[in-house]
């Protein structure tokens, strides 16, 4: 018998028909899904959490991703290339990533169950030859 979380991992909501299964996707969240170049999904069980029909379910917001993350008001330029270990003198493995000066982030495996917008592995892309 397979474990619950690994059956929820398998059967990752991550496209756009597979996410049509449990909920009325918005024209505005349909261009951003064709649009934006950065991963996202969830599991099933957090699919099925989110309202079918109101595109602000805090739920929905989490995980579909919005033409919004292309505006960069505050923050700064190129910050992957940072992380990625590639801007910096600091030397690091990629599984670590830092975004702040006193702050470091695991990155323990190469998936998430729930790819939240406003974390930053929705974009990371780790190159394996630097």
């Amino acid at each position: 018998m397979v474990e619950e979380w690994v059956e929820q991992m398998n059967n990752q909501v991550n496209t756009l028909e597979k996410l049509e299964k449990y909920i009325n996707v918005s024209d505005d969240e349909r261009e951003a899904i064709e649009t934006l170049k950065t991963k996202w999904g969830t599991s099933p069980y957090f699919a099925s959490l989110m309202d079918k029909d109101d595109p602000n379910c805090p739920i929905r917001k989490q995980v579909i991703p919005s033409m919004k993350e292309q505006v960069n008001k505050y923050g700064m330029e190129n910050y992957l290339i940072w992380k990625e270990n590639r801007a910096t003198e600091e030397v690091r493995p990629d599984s670590i990533a830092r975004q702040y000066q006193d702050r470091i982030a695991f990155t323990v495996v190469d998936v998430c169950g729930i790819y939240c917008r406003h974390c930053f592995r929705k974009e990371l892309v780790v190159d394996k030859d630097l």
